[in-house]
């Protein structure tokens, strides 16, 4: 997960230069785990967003490995904003989401999507149970992936 050092409501409520460095911290950790094949994914906030967070804040969530068809959230029902580079997109005030990787990103309206959408989407996608970590949290996978995650780091 990549987190904003400064506060904004979202990654595309952020000016060009902060833009730019989120840009950049994708491409060294595309550098460094280049056997993954990164995607980004953000449901970007707003404080009047149903689905949204209690506390309107930039993360963006880094997943290796996702199936082509996750990027086209139409499918799942939203409508599609903008696509292009991250500079193309829009400024936004209203909540999005925004998934993607390089210089091919596509947005997205919310809609009525429920919270954790992105999340349950993703799960469905690989035929996996149970979704909701605050239901039930699976603190074993939890840890085997960080335990993978600090092996590849270790070995760079």
């Amino acid at each position: 997960m990549i987190v904003s050092r400064q506060h904004y409501s979202s990654l595309l409520s952020m000016d060009a230069i902060h833009r730019k460095e989120f840009e950049s911290v994708c491409i060294s950790l595309e550098s460094v785990w280049p056997t993954f094949d990164l995607t980004f994914a953000e449901h970007g906030s707003s404080c009047f967003d149903n689905a949204g967070p209690c506390i309107a804040h930039t993360h963006i969530n880094i997943i290796p490995n996702v199936q082509e068809n996750m990027l086209t959230l139409q499918n799942y029902g939203h409508t599609l904003i903008a696509t292009g580079s991250l500079d193309s997109l829009p400024n936004m005030t209203d909540a999005y989401f925004l998934i993607g990787k390089k210089d091919n990103w596509f947005l997205y309206n919310t809609g009525s999507a429920p919270s954790q959408h992105i999340r349950q989407l993703l799960y469905a996608s690989y035929d996996l149970p149970h979704w909701d970590w605050r239901l039930l949290p699976n603190e074993e996978l939890a840890e085997a992936t960080l335990n993978e995650w600090n092996l590849l780091f270790r070995l760079k």
